[in-house]
């Protein structure tokens, strides 16, 4: 599996490697402009989205995109946009702090989905 992750939030890039055996984390972006040249040039599978970015919501990020080719996971500290990320057609919803069985949750869905 091919991810991207947002920098701030919980420590997600260390859960990916702990939990999910065949990742590969091809960047950690520290604002929305960041993640869009990044979506944009190294094309991932999944992309782990905040919902607050510095610059703009993961929403807004989203939005951006011309051709969406990845699974969306929102990990945010915010329970309260769970029904619109659903809209933007979100794999899960992961509110921080995330707990270990939720990652192998998505590891196992992902693996259903063939995404890894």
């Amino acid at each position: 599996m091919k991810a991207l992750s947002e920098e701030y939030g919980f420590d997600l890039y260390g859960q990916l490697v702990l939990c999910i055996a065949d990742v590969s984390v091809l960047g950690i972006a520290k604002t929305g402009k960041e993640a869009l040249a990044l979506i944009t040039s190294l094309k991932p599978n999944i992309v782990f989205l905040d919902i607050e970015l510095p610059d703009m919501t993961g929403f807004e990020l989203l939005q951006q995109l011309d051709d969406i080719h990845f699974q969306t996971i929102f990990t945010t500290a915010h329970s309260d946009y769970a029904i619109k990320a659903f809209r933007f057609n979100a794999l899960d919803y992961l509110v921080s702090p995330s707990k270990k069985v939720n990652w192998m949750k998505q590891s196992n869905e992902l693996e259903r989905r063939q995404i890894m």
